[in-house]
């Protein structure tokens, strides 16, 4: 398993620590998922092309936006934390887009 996905899997813990313990996730973890991010494409592209890697991309960051827009409703409405809203932002990037659904 490469090493960002043995950080990604201690900042999970972590922020399942606090949330369990806490009830809040701290910002600094959905800071440090967002800027591991790049490190795990950077690691895992094949450098054919720049449009390749733009239109890799540009699906994974649709679904955050939608992620973000339903999760700004939800919080509207008091159904979900900020908290919870901005980890499944910040995993979506992590995932395939067929599977952002499952978040």
């Amino acid at each position: 398993m490469p090493l960002t996905a043995w950080l990604l899997l201690l900042l999970l813990l972590w922020i399942s620590a606090s949330d369990l313990l806490y009830r809040r996730i701290p910002n600094r973890a959905i800071l440090l998922l967002l800027l591991l991010w790049p490190v795990q494409v950077a690691l895992g592209w094949r450098p054919d092309s720049v449009s390749a890697l733009v239109v890799m991309l540009l699906p994974t960051l649709g679904g955050v936006l939608l992620v973000l827009a339903v999760g700004f409703m939800l919080f509207r409405w008091r159904q979900m934390g900020a908290g919870d809203i901005k980890l499944m932002a910040a995993l979506c990037l992590w995932l395939p887009p067929e599977q952002q659904l499952l978040l």
